[in-house]
């Protein structure tokens, strides 16, 4: 069957400042660590040397207004971050010392912001603004972060459209995905036209980048830092679909309202071979096999496609059921991982009007009280033949599908799933080799 991977377009409205900036890379992010950049937006205070902990020597040197840093990677905890005037002794007394937390596998700007000598809110203190380093999916994902001290709040207009209101001092804009292209922008007092704070026409912004626009400086002298960063790599997951809905026709299977299918001629008690998909949420909608794509779907719903995880999406439930029995799409993780010499079985209860149901191999059950739209726990099993039965959960008999003599391989992967209406039920065994 063939697939076609459609991508949902969404146009979703926002802003951004003119593109001048520094180019940082993405890195990949560790499980238990954290990724901080640190930028100095602070009118009058000096070239500064920035501390982490007790550490007597100074992990960023001679960092000057306007300028940022790269993402440095370091573990996630809590710091405390001593400034001091560059190139002054470590014992001297600091300009600043604040503790700040960076949570795992998160990304950070923190940026000095506020005025040396400023009281209250004005004074000087560290903004910390997590940034979104995830993937952007061909879009440009931009945020914006206020830090000129004595500016009012803002908005940003496109055009005469406001698309940011009341952006005050020392906040930041969460993170939002554009499509790339050119964006004419102002930036005004909150709630009027004039005067204008920033002029930004034809604002280019890139395909998979990340743009952190920082606004700093008096508002007598404001500007503009742009800090960019090239997005990673779409995430993926793999899934497959077995039509287990015994009133359901052959059905050809769309993403996202696509104009052609992803899947053609899938009939009951037939399944795809994974695909890989880029992670996000979907559309699923069904029509009968060779219907045209303009024709209502007999059923849609949506699914969402974990990255880097394996799924088996089943079609059960019935075309015309009710309630729990109407048909619907479950997902159910596959673990296609390293079985190391085993064999991995995991059951699923398709058959909409059977009840629960006990797996039995000779006198042990293997599962137990198994309910229709469930899946077992996976089993890792010594290879081997087995005698496996199906029979209503708590009895040893009727045996309502028979597996005697069940051969199970090493380093393969079943997925058994009970499929058909009761007085029909059959089972559908799917195999997989391990990754």
């Amino acid at each position: 069957m063939k697939l076609r991977l459609i991508l949902l377009t969404a146009v979703i409205v926002a802003v951004a400042f003119s593109l001048l900036g520094i180019a940082t890379p993405t890195q990949a992010q560790a499980v238990g660590n954290a990724f901080i950049r640190v930028v100095h937006a602070s009118p009058g205070a000096p070239a500064v040397d920035v501390y982490l902990d007790s550490n007597p020597q100074p992990a960023i040197t001679n960092l000057a207004f306007g300028k940022a840093t790269d993402f440095m990677q370091l573990p996630a905890k809590r710091y405390t971050v001593t400034l001091r005037p560059a190139g002054t002794p470590a014992s001297d007394t600091p300009i600043l010392q604040a503790s700040i937390t960076i949570a795992r596998n998160a990304s950070a700007t923190v940026v000095a912001q506020g005025i040396l000598q400023g009281q209250g809110d004005l004074g000087l203190k560290l903004g910390v603004y997590i940034t979104d380093r995830s993937p952007t999916n061909g879009k440009a994902r931009v945020q914006i972060i206020h830090t000129s001290p004595d500016a009012p709040a803002v908005d940003v207009l496109a055009g005469t459209t406001p698309v940011i209101k009341g952006l005050k001092f020392g906040l930041g804009t969460r993170a939002v995905n554009l499509d790339p292209g050119s964006y004419d922008l102002t930036v005004v007092a909150s709630g009027t036209t004039t005067p204008v704070v920033l002029n930004l026409p034809g604002t280019n912004l890139a395909a998979n980048t990340i743009y952190t626009v920082i606004a700093f400086n008096n508002l007598s002298n404001i500007q503009t830092l742009v800090l960019t960063t090239q997005a990673p790599p779409p995430a993926n997951g793999f899934v497959r679909i077995v039509h287990a809905s015994p009133d359901a026709p052959a059905v050809d299977i769309y993403l996202d309202r696509a104009s052609t299918p992803a899947i053609t001629n899938l009939a009951f008690g037939q399944a795809t071979d994974f695909m890989q998909l880029t992670a996000k949420r979907y559309t699923v909608s069904f029509r009968p096999a060779g219907a045209p794509a303009t024709d209502k779907p007999v059923f849609e719903t949506t699914i969402n496609v974990p990255a880097n995880v394996s799924a088996t999406v089943v079609a059960l439930g019935e075309l015309a059921g009710r309630g729990t029995k109407a048909l619907k799409l479950s997902t159910f993780v596959t673990d296609r991982s390293a079985t190391n010499g085993k064999a991995r079985v995991q059951v699923i209860h398709a058959s909409p009007d059977s009840l629960p149901v006990d797996v039995r191999s000779g006198d042990n059950v293997v599962v137990k009280g198994l309910g229709f739209a469930r899946a077992s726990a996976t089993l890792n099993l010594d290879p081997g033949n087995y005698n496996l039965a199906v029979v209503p959960s708590g009895a040893t008999a009727p045996i309502v599908i028979n597996l005697a003599n069940t051969a199970l391989n090493a380093d393969t992967i079943y997925t058994v799933i009970a499929i058909n209406t009761q007085d029909k039920i059959q089972s559908l065994v799917l195999v997989t080799a391990t990754k």
